[in-house]
Order: C-alpha cells, then structure tokens, then sequence
C-alpha cells in the first residue's frame, strides 16, 4: 500500500481521536451525518491497516513483546515449549486429538510470532513451532490426532511440506490461522494437494471471527471446520447463535467436513452443541492446555 494511503489512514484516525467520537457511548447520540463520516474514517482505518500493518521503521518502536535478538535467540533454545490441549468427541467426551499451543518465556505466544516475522524469521520460527509439536506424536496415544496452527505463509512453503514428510502425516491435521491475507488461491490449493498426498488434513480456524475464513472454506474446502469461541459463548441462551451454529453444522455435512467447536466453557454450551449435531469440542470445560499428555487426558476424563 502507498504511503498516500497510509497516510489517509492516519489521518482518519486522527479525526476519530481529535472530534471525540470514539468517545460516544451511545450510537443513537451522533447525528446522521456523523455517522456516516464516522463509517468512512473507521473503513478507511480498518481497511488501510490490514492490508499495510506498520512500516518496517515502525516495527521495533511499537512492536511490544520480544526484540528481534531474542527471537534469534529463541531459535537456538530448547526453552520453547508445546503445551496440548484435548479435543473430545461429543457427547461422550473421549479424547480424540489435540491441539498443539507454542509457550515461550516472558511473553505471550502471539507476540513471539509477530515479532519473528517482523523480524524477517517468521517462515524458520514456525517452522519450528511445528517440528516441536509433530515430536509430541510419539507420546500420543496411536488414535490421537494433533492440530498445529499455521500461517498461510508457511502452509504455502516448501519447508513445511519438507518438515512433515518424515512424520505420520495421516495423525497431523493443519489449522490455517486468518492473521494473514489470502489474495490468490491457487498455489495453496496445490500445497494442499501435496500435503494431502502426505495425509495431512486441513482445518480453518477462528471460523466466524474474521471477514475471510468463510472465503477460506469455498476456495480451500477445508476436512476441518474450526468454530471460533465468539460464536460458542453463551449460545445455549442466545436463539441467534443457535441459528447459526445449525448453518454449521449444516455446511459441514454438505462440505464432508468435520466441525470443532472451540472454546466450550459451560455444561450448557456443551449440552446445545451437542443437541445442534456439533461432533467435535474442546475448551476449559474439558482442559486446558498442558505440557504434558497425561496430565491432560487425565483433565479432559474427570
């Protein structure tokens, strides 16, 4: 994106800021005319930001998290750690996979990641990432999938395909996250071949939090369909949530894919999941996240 352009976003922040509209609690106290500029500046803003992020100078000034030393560090050190967290089939609640979640020191995963691409790392550190969580493999039981997040710069590398021909691939199953634009199709569905070639299946994630994973599902046609949390929240009291989540499951059956919802935190939820015909689930309610298998088959089972 141009700098002009960045430039405009700016300003459209600024005059978000400076006549105080992110200030007004209440919708209905903007006149007409203001809500319309308000709609513009905050389109533009949303817009220009998410196709141009921070300028390269920018990064290191307002990047919280790691800096790029450490990132480089980190590569080097063993202290990266996979913690698991289980997937259950509903309604029995037997554990059927896990989702694999990196686990740094001092900061949050998501800022490691950030930090590492821009830092120009980002391919070699999940990459990583991913050969931490395919080593966990061995101490799954046989039956026992595992889920790894990746961006859609790595799904479409080379590297990547590399790094998992040496694993049981029929046991891994991808989660392509949504912090990343897909602007043309084609070369992931070729990796997707591939990778399927290995016995690699996909999965979309966070569906229903960001504007492109519904798009991901008509162009990718996913094995996987990952609900995101947003969605599952309170659903049991909320008739617009069990609409949708019948849409789902719908689309699932017709797309032959398998629906996880994630985030499940309540008996409730639960229960309206798995009245709604949603299969799959993982969440608090089943156990968090842990460093090690047993730790965690054990949470899930009680």
């Amino acid at each position: 994106m141009s700098d002009d352009l960045l430039d405009d976003a700016r300003d459209a922040a600024r005059r978000l800021f400076d006549t105080g509209a992110l200030g007004v609690d209440d919708w209905h106290d903007l006149s007409w005319e203001d809500r319309q500029r308000l709609a513009v500046d905050v389109t533009m803003l949303a817009t220009a930001l998410r196709e141009a992020g921070p300028r390269p100078s920018e990064v290191d000034d307002h990047l919280d998290g790691p800096g790029a030393d450490a990132v480089r560090t980190q590569l080097g050190s063993p202290t990266g750690e996979v913690h698991l967290q289980p997937i259950v089939r509903l309604p029995g609640r037997q554990i059927v996979g896990y989702e694999a979640l990196s686990r740094f020191p001092a900061w949050a995963p998501h800022l490691w990641f950030r930090r590492a691409w821009a830092a120009g790392l980002g391919l070699e550190f999940e990459i990583a990432a991913v050969a931490r969580a395919v080593d966990n493999l061995r101490s799954l039981p046989d039956n026992a999938f595992l889920g790894i997040n990746v961006s859609a710069s790595t799904l479409v590398s080379d590297v990547l395909v590399d790094e998992l021909k040496h694993a049981d691939g029929r046991r891994v199953v991808l989660e392509l996250t949504e912090h990343e634009p897909i602007r043309d199709y084609s070369p992931y569905c070729e990796q997707i071949r591939r990778l399927r070639a290995l016995g690699v299946r996909i999965a979309i994630d966070d569906v229903g939090a960001g504007h492109s994973s519904l798009l991901h599902i008509v162009q990718l046609r996913p094995d996987v369909i990952k609900l995101d949390r947003s969605l599952i929240a309170g659903c049991d009291g909320d008739p617009i949530r069990r609409v949708l989540m019948q849409c789902f499951v719908t689309l699932a059956r017709q797309a032959q894919a398998a629906l996880v919802a994630e985030g499940v935190e309540t008996e409730e939820e639960a229960h309206l999941l798995s009245a709604s015909g949603v299969r799959l689930a993982q969440g608090f309610l089943f156990g968090a996240a842990r460093q090690h298998p047993v730790a965690v088959s054990r949470a899930a089972s009680q």
